[in-house]
Order: C-alpha cells, then sequence, then structure tokens
C-alpha cells in the first residue's frame, strides 16, 4: 500500500526533510503546532516539487498537551485507511515525541528516528535496524526549507582562468601569490596608475583600471577584477578546492534573502553530510564583528546543523582566537595550501 508519513515538525528542518527525501512516500502529514507554521511551510515547499502530497496539520497541537497529539494521529489514521503509516520520531518537543511514540507503539505500526550525525535511518520499533542515508540534499532546498534563498552568486569571478591559476596555487605556489598580491595593494593598486610587482612565478600588473596576474612559466596572462587582487582570491581558492578536489556541492560569493529583508553576505557555502559549511574569507584585518555576524547568519541558516568556518592569511590575534572558539567557529590560518584540508 502507499506509504504516508508522520512528522512532527521544529525550527530544525533537516530532521523532517531527510526522512520524507529517502523514503519518498506518497503522502507526508507535518503535525505542527502555531509556533511552527511557517517552518512546516517552507518544508511543503521543498517536498511537494519532489513529488510528496504534504499536508501541514496544525488544528489544536499543543506542544505540551500529549492529548492532542494522540488526537492528530487518530484522525489521520481514519482518514488514511488505504496506506501504511510510519512516524518520524525526530522533531517536535519532547513531550510531543512521546505521545506520537506511544500512540504508534500501541497500534504497532512502524517508527523511526533519522540519525544525521551518523547518517543513518534508524528504524526503532518494531525491530531495530539501520540503512544509510542515500540520498543528498541540494544546497538551494537546504536554503528553502528554512525560509531562504540565494541571489547574486559571484563565480562570474571564477572562470576556467581562474581555475589554472588556482591550481598553481594549491601546487605550492600559495605564499608566493599571498605574497606579491599583498606588496601589489600596498605600492601599485591605490598609489599610482601603472606598474607592476614580481614574486616568484607571478607577475601583477595594473595598466589605468586593467589588472593581469600573469604565470611567468607559462606565458599565461589572467585578467582580473580589482576586487579579486582585494581579497576574492582566497574566496576562489577555498571554492575551487572544495568543487574540485573535495567534489563537495558550493557555491561562491552568494547573497543569502529571507522575506524580502536585507541580504546576508558570506563568501563560499558548501553542504557535506547534511550540514551547510559557511566560509567567511579574509586577506587582512579581521574584526571581532565579523566573527559575531558569521555566528549569527550560521544560526539563521542552519542551527545545529550549520558550521561556520574563518578561513584567514593574517595571524589570529590571542583575543580574536578565544572569541572564534567561544562561539564554536572553526579557525583555519592559511600559510600552505595543505591548511585547506582542515575544512571539516
Amino acid at each position: 500500500m502507499p506509504l504516508t508519513l508522520i512528522s512532527l515538525t521544529s525550527r530544525e528542518s533537516m530532521a523532517n526533510l531527510i526522512p520524507a527525501m529517502e523514503l519518498k512516500p506518497a503522502k507526508a502529514y507535518l503535525l505542527t503546532t502555531e509556533n511552527f507554521t511557517k517552518e512546516a511551510g517552507y518544508l511543503k515547499s521543498v517536498m511537494e516539487p519532489k513529488g510528496v502530497k504534504t499536508v501541514i496539520y496544525d488544528r489544536n497541537i499543543d506542544a505540551y498537551r500529549p492529548e492532542t497529539i494522540r488526537h492528530a494521529i487518530r484522525e489521520i489514521a481514519s482518514n488514511e485507511k488505504n496506506n501504511d503509516l510510519i512516524l518520524n520520531v525526530t522533531g517536535g518537543t519532547k513531550l510531543m515525541a512521546i505521545a506520537a511514540y506511544e500512540e504508534f507503539r500501541a497500534a504497532g505500526w512502524p517508527i523511526l528516528y533519522c540519525d544525521t550525525p551518523n547518517l543513518r535511518l534508524l528504524k526503532v520499533f518494531p525491530e531495530e535496524s539501520g540503512s544509510p542515508l542515500a540520498r543528498p540534499v541540494s544546497i538551494d532546498d537546504y536554503m528553502k526549507s528554512y525560509g531562504f534563498t540565494i541571489s547574486d552568486e559571484e563565480e562570474r569571478q571564477y572562470n576556467p582562468m581562474i581555475a589554472v591559476l588556482m591550481d598553481w596555487l594549491l601546487a605550492g605556489h600559495f605564499r608566493d601569490f599571498s605574497a606579491g598580491v599583498d606588496k601589489f595593494r600596498k605600492k601599485v593598486l591605490q598609489n599610482i596608475p601603472a606598474g607592476g610587482i614580481e614574486q616568484g612565478p607571478f607577475l601583477f600588473q595594473k595598466q589605468f583600471d586593467r589588472y593581469h596576474v600573469h604565470i611567468k612559466s607559462l606565458k599565461e596572462t589572467i585578467p582580473v577584477e580589482s576586487t579579486f587582487l582585494h581579497g576574492k582570491w582566497l574566496e576562489c581558492l577555498a571554492y575551487h578546492y572544495l568543487k574540485t578536489r573535495r567534489q563537495l556541492p558550493s557555491k561562491l560569493g552568494v547573497k543569502i534573502l529571507q522575506h524580502g529583508e536585507i541580504p546576508n553576505e558570506i563568501d563560499a557555502l558548501y553542504m557535506k553530510n547534511y550540514q551547510l559549511h559557511l566560509v567567511s574569507c579574509k586577506t587582512g584585518r579581521y574584526e571581532p564583528k565579523d566573527l559575531f555576524e558569521l555566528d549569527t547568519l550560521r544560526h539563521l541558516t542552519g542551527g545545529t546543523f550549520g558550521v561556520g568556518i574563518v578561513l584567514m592569511t593574517g595571524g589570529p590575534t590571542e583575543a580574536f582566537a578565544r572569541r572564534a572558539k567561544e562561539l564554536n567557529l572553526r579557525m583555519i590560518w592559511m600559510t600552505e595550501p595543505e591548511d585547506l584540508e582542515e575544512l571539516p
């Protein structure tokens, strides 16, 4: 018989989206209180285009009155007599989960739990078993499930010629490039209309409003924008590494929007193991406020499933490193290309 999935809505959308994507039920019910009707709507906007008919059940649901959960399940069971029922007990409050679990167990219906940290979908009743998660969630679907959209990606600064340059940096020329860009910024970029700086295998040139990076041994001339030399190069390097070496779904230089509010910008982001990783890159001075902005965006877009990372070329101060640790943000100080391996 067709499968009907019942889930308990909470702030953490992944707890409900992942099982729906794995099981592909014919129908899904999202039991929610009034406080989380909006979050249920976000989930529905992702699940229905994937072929899962989704019903938001918010009639008289009270997170602290178990009988409202039992009543909802009995009503759904009565309406879905021709379907097999299964409960996802991962979301909701503890009291909601206990009430739903007891109701399903008494009826002998199967119950599952989404063990995201260990990438498993667990069946906890009537028998205990587990299966690996097999269906990835895209960055766009992840963001949409939390009520966000992505706009204005800056991949225009990442092209085949920039990819060649990034391969050179990863091949052992990171220090020369970083030092050369720093000298070029200080001596040429803002001070004279034309000039150049040599550093190792690279030649950095400015001709009025045009900028080029030359790889001397390859006789390659790569046109770049001034923003690339002001720090975009590190963002491109992180993106290139994630995309080509780690082969992870990644985006470069995005603006994150919710309900027409002022967009939040992030240098790079990627998905790994159903977690959204946000990367803030800095080649110059890093202010403590930047840490708070990254931490806020991490919580807004992912909650406990979000990971915030600071990637920097300058050494952090003791106070800065301490504050990053307090906020549970990963900090990577790049001196060699191998340091990118620290990206979680």
